[in-house]
């Protein structure tokens, strides 16, 4: 009697982020993506399942068109199975349901469109799931998901290889599971081919799946070699071909429907991969888990420990950083808006000169996942990646709620359990946060959809622990790896010692116009190294609302007692939009309470303009007294003193800013970077130009306030 075979579900995961370079799109194209499908060609026994995100195949479309009807033909002859996912590769856990079922539906119609075939199966965006999930899959049409199998050791399932096909349900919709071997995460393309075919031959008569990112095929750090040029991919195809006695390559639908590779039923956790856990967790808690876990895996009880010791959740990070949370806010309320125009009288879109379904695709971009964490890659470090998402939302707001005349809205917007001011026109759009300095936290050039606020705020991250060790080793090179290559979590990651210099933390987010009062003999030296003199940090300004009538919709009061150390002030802050000069204009009024007060009042923004590379960004300085020596880039760091108005210029991006401190103030300026990891190690990232206008030392007093303001505008090109 022959022996059954092992029966090997094989799917990849191939996908670039929104916003991504094109030269990134090129050349993951170029030794990774297309290579792929060559080595399918060549050995048409191999059957597996692909996933394309959105924003690849919107790329494809545009730059390689060729490529869809190669994928097309290997759809066609059985070769592949065409899996379908969400758009835009969001996390559906963190939409409104209409956008999940939209984005779904969405990528269905693409995949008719485009390879003449509807998906049955769904790719889960770094496989984030939730026990509502099986709702929101059915009513999109889809019958079965991949899982990592850490989802199913959370839920009790203890066997060493998690096989076959489960079934979970909630309320009565059912969606078939799945479960992604890590084994085989692990192994392939670090082990060597032959070892890897060996360890799925093992597993007679089961049904195994590995599915992973088609990156690893040529992207991650030393594939490119190791899969192509010392043809591990090739040699692993070729192998599977002389073992078809052993093991069955059968397409992930096939798996599904062969009642042999039924498991019963299953209940899953909120999960993801246990890395994603780690990264979300805050960093303390963070460390915790980390030693615990080295801990056990000393002791050879990780194996028993691992399934009931596990980190956060995706939605972790919307707490961790500040940024995610005001991306995550800012879509939701951009989906509102995209439903309402929807909504309205179907001549609406005629009337205003836009089509809503082009809203709702730039909405469905911008919930593009990527962006929205940080784990062992960029992701929300990434200013190009974060601006984009920015960029698509602002631009679907825009078409949704052109905002033709100003308006003003009271509203907890980021849902922290405080309201904000929103100032919006047809130019700008501000939000403003009066218990945090009565600071901006979103400033949009709408005309240009563009978040100038967006810079990202220096926190300690737990891998920072490891850029010391990084720096040193990286020095020394490694031994070569014979039996194979590391995997990306277990590489010498390249760093700098630079970076030593960049470990800096902020307190506060990196919001516009943040107060503060310094000391008279303060030193620019003091403020760029933090050791600041006891004086009035942001943190003591927090606001009262005393002018938001949206009647009034230009303007908005506010006022504050601030403590300081050398007596308590009154000071009065106001904004006031003009949106036909694009411009923004904040007022101080600031006197003591009690004795005079001798101190520098000063106001502090952090300006990031879009990212392309190789186009000039910088700083232009109009008055004469500033002589051609000092330093123009946006990275630059100093002192100009006597400034009555700088210039930001984007010329790629068709745009200038312009400040113009009154009186004129003291300019200190310096680079905002990060330190993170990216594929290749540890690296800085220039996140955003932090500017302080610093005014002279002032006699502040109770009979007459001391008063400043400082004007932002922009000017189209």
């Amino acid at each position: 009697m022959q022996q059954p075979r092992t029966r090997l579900v094989f799917v990849l995961h191939d996908h670039q982020p929104t916003g991504n370079f094109d030269k990134v799109f090129r050349s993951a194209t170029d030794v990774c993506y297309e290579p792929i499908l060559a080595a399918l060609e060549r050995h048409p026994h191999v059957r597996i399942g692909l996933h394309t995100s959105g924003p690849l195949l919107e790329w494809f479309e545009s730059h390689r068109p060729e490529l869809l009807g190669r994928i097309r033909g290997l759809a066609d002859r059985g070769q592949l199975e065409i899996v379908g996912g969400a758009w835009f590769e969001p996390m559906l856990s963190v939409l409104p349901d209409r956008d999940a079922i939209g984005q779904i539906r969405t990528m269905r119609h693409e995949c008719v469109r485009l390879f003449g075939r509807a998906p049955r199966g769904l790719w889960l965006a770094e496989r984030v799931w939730e026990p509502d999930l099986p709702r929101i899959l059915q009513a999109a049409g889809v019958g079965w998901v991949l899982l990592d199998d850490t989802h199913f050791r959370y839920a009790g399932v203890q066997d060493e290889w998690v096989t076959g096909v489960y079934r979970t349900e909630k309320a009565g919709a059912t969606v078939d599971v799945l479960p992604i071997a890590k084994q085989l995460r692990y192994a392939i393309p670090f082990r060597l081919a032959h070892e890897t075919v060996d360890m799925i031959a093992a597993h007679r008569g089961e049904t195994i799946c590995y599915g992973d990112d088609g990156e690893k095929f040529g992207v991650w750090p030393e594939t490119e070699v190791w899969v192509w040029k010392k043809g591990w991919l090739n040699d692993f195809f070729r192998l599977l071909g002389e073992r078809q006695d052993a093991i069955e390559m059968v397409l992930p639908s096939h798996a599904v429907a062969d009642p042999e590779a039924a498991k019963g039923r299953v209940y899953l956790p909120t999960a993801s991969y246990y890395e994603m856990g780690e990264w979300s967790l805050p960093v303390a808690a963070g460390r915790k888990l980390a030693a615990l876990k080295k801990r056990f895996e000393t002791e050879g009880k990780w194996d028993e420990v691992g399934p009931y010791l596990r980190g956060g959740i995706w939605q972790n990070f919307l707490a961790k950083y500040p940024e995610a949370n005001r991306l995550h806010k800012r879509m939701l309320r951009t989906s509102r808006k995209v439903e309402d125009a929807v909504r309205r009288d179907p001549l609406y879109p005629r009337a205003i000169g836009h089509d809503t379904q082009r809203a709702r695709l730039e909405l469905y971009r911008g919930q593009c996942n990527c962006a929205y964490w940080h784990g062992l890659f960029g992701g929300l470090y990434l200013p190009h990646l974060r601006g984009a998402v920015h960029t698509h939302l602002v631009r679907a707001d825009r078409m949704a709620d052109p905002c033709p005349a100003p308006r003003l809205t009271v509203e907890d917007w980021d849902r922290c359990g405080r309201d904000e001011v929103i100032l919006e026109s047809s130019s700008l759009a501000a939000i403003v946060r009066p218990h945090v300095s009565g600071a901006l936290e979103i400033l949009d050039l709408r005309e240009r959809d563009v978040d100038l606020l967006d810079v990202l705020a220096r926190r300690p991250e737990i891998y920072h622990d490891e850029v010391p060790a990084a720096v040193e080793a990286a020095a020394k090179a490694p031994p070569p790896k014979t039996d194979g290559i590391a995997s990306i979590h277990d590489r010498v990651r390249r760093a700098d010692a630079r970076l030593l210099r960049l470990l800096r933390y902020d307190r506060l987010p990196r919001h516009g116009f943040l107060d503060r009062l310094l000391p008279a003999d303060v030193s620019f030296d003091a403020w760029q190294e933090e050791r600041l003199p006891p004086g009035a940090e942001p943190e003591a300004f927090s606001y009262a609302v005393t002018q938001a009538d949206p009647a009034r919709p230009t303007e908005l009061g506010l006022r504050a007692a601030v403590e300081t150390p050398w007596g308590p002030l009154d000071v009065e802050k106001s904004y006031k939009l003009d949106p036909f000069a694009r411009a923004l204009e904040v007022r101080w009024a600031v006197r003591s309470q009690g004795a005079p007060i001798r101190a520098r009042f000063a106001a502090e923004i952090s300006l990031a303009l879009p990212e392309e590379p190789g186009a000039p960004r910088g700083f232009a300085f109009d008055d004469p007294a500033v002589g051609p020596d000092v330093p123009t880039s946006l990275e630059s760091r100093g002192v100009v003193v006597d400034v009555r108005r700088v210039r930001l210029v984007a010329e790629h991006h068709g745009f200038e800013l312009a400040l113009q401190p009154s009186p004129a103030a003291d300019l200190w300026r310096t680079p905002v970077e990060t330190v993170s990891q990216s594929e290749e190690g540890f690296e800085g990232l220039f996140q955003g130009s932090n500017l302080l206008f610093v005014w002279p030392a002032a006699e502040l007093v109770a009979e007459r306030p001391a008063t400043f303001a400082l004007r932002l505008s922009a000017q189209l090109r």
